[in-house]
This record gives structure tokens, sequence and C-alpha cells, in this order.
């Protein structure tokens, strides 16, 4: 069996994790070379991601492994960030990805970050770029949200959008003026329940 196929299994999938982990770089470049022949298939498959944030996370500098992202995104970087399993390997990229490859997941991103900032999978994504900084793209996905007519206080009524919100509070540069928009507009976001959870946790009450 060639690499991909033993990548699409449980045992091994866990075997080459292991063996990711124990070998020097350079010999795990193998891994990543094989993979490159169906990237986008394997980084959207439920064990292929997770091999792939391995190979981030121990050779995210090699040059196998760039060649590895280059054609697992294909020129879609957001359709990744919306996967249920590819999303894991956008956000290792943000961690571990070459700075190319997260400059490439924050443009996908900025191209309709308030839609992202709602779904379900790409909003980790977000709340990731947001939490790092990876880039300076970031950067400006934080101030698009806090300069957003409405934006923050949206996202705080949102199942998803909330944790952006709290991934902006998180982030020292942007805390005061969040809290402050927070502030504005408590009262309507007091009646809400996620939106409550919130408040209570910045220490904001909505007025009586």
């Amino acid at each position: 069996l060639g690499v991909c196929e033993v990548a699409e299994s449980v045992e091994g999938c866990a075997k080459l994790e292991e063996l990711i982990g124990a070998i020097a770089t350079g010999e795990a470049a193998f891994i990543a070379r094989e993979l490159c022949a169906a990237a986008p298939r394997v980084a959207l498959s439920v064990h292929g991601s997770s091999l792939m944030c391995r190979l981030l996370e121990y050779c995210g500098d090699d040059e196998c492994t760039e060649a590895l992202i280059d054609a697992a995104f294909a020129g879609d970087a957001a359709s990744m960030c919306c996967h249920k399993f590819g999303h894991q390997v956008a956000m290792s990229v943000l961690s571990n990805g070459a700075e190319r490859h997260k400059c490439m997941v924050a443009a996908a991103l900025l191209a309709d970050e308030q839609r992202f900032a709602r779904h379900r999978y790409a909003s980790n994504v977000i709340v990731q770029a947001l939490t790092l900084f990876p880039c300076d793209a970031c950067a400006e996905l934080a101030r698009r949200f806090v300069q957003h007519k409405d934006a923050v206080e949206c996202l705080a009524c949102h199942t998803f959008g909330v944790h952006v919100v709290r991934a902006l509070l998180e982030s020292s540069p942007f805390r005061k003026q969040v809290l402050h928009l927070l502030s504005k507009v408590c009262k309507r976001i007091g009646k809400d329940k996620f939106g409550k959870i919130l408040l209570e946790e910045v220490g904001l009450k909505p007025p009586r």
C-alpha cells in the first residue's frame, strides 16, 4: 500500500503520525511527497487531515510539506476553511505553516469575513487567526470586525460568531474597542442567550 492509502485508515494514520514524531524532518519528507498526489482528498478526510496537521507541526518549514499544502489548497483555501476536517488543516497552517500559506488562509477569510465568522467551521479558523495574528492580514481581519457597522453586535448574538468576539476581546490591541462597542448595545445583546453570557463574562450588565 502507498502512503495515501495507509493514511486513510485509523491504524495506518496513527502509525504514520508516530513515525513523523520519531524521525528527523528530512526523513519524513517522503510522506509529504507521496501525499501530494492526492492532497485535496487527503486534506478533507478525517484521518488525512490529522496527518497533515502532524506534518505541519513537525516539518512545517520543509519544502515537501510546503508543496503538500500548495497542492491541498489548489487555489481554494476558502473551501478548506469551511470543511469539517479541512478547517483543522487551515488552523494548523496558521500555527505552523509557511508565511505565504498563512497569508493565503487570511486572504481567503478576508474575502467574506462576516459570513465566515458565522460558519460552523470557518469561525474556528478566524478565531485561530485572531488569537495568533500570524501575519499582517490577520490584523486587517480584526479591524474589519471592529469597524464594520453592527458586526460585533451581530456576532455576539450568534452561536458561532460569539467565539470570534471572544477572540477579539482576548486580543490586547482591540479589546478596548470591542468592550466599548458592546457597552453601547448591551441592552439589545442582553436579550440574546449567547450575548447575555458574553456580557457576564466581561462584566457588563445591560441597563434595566
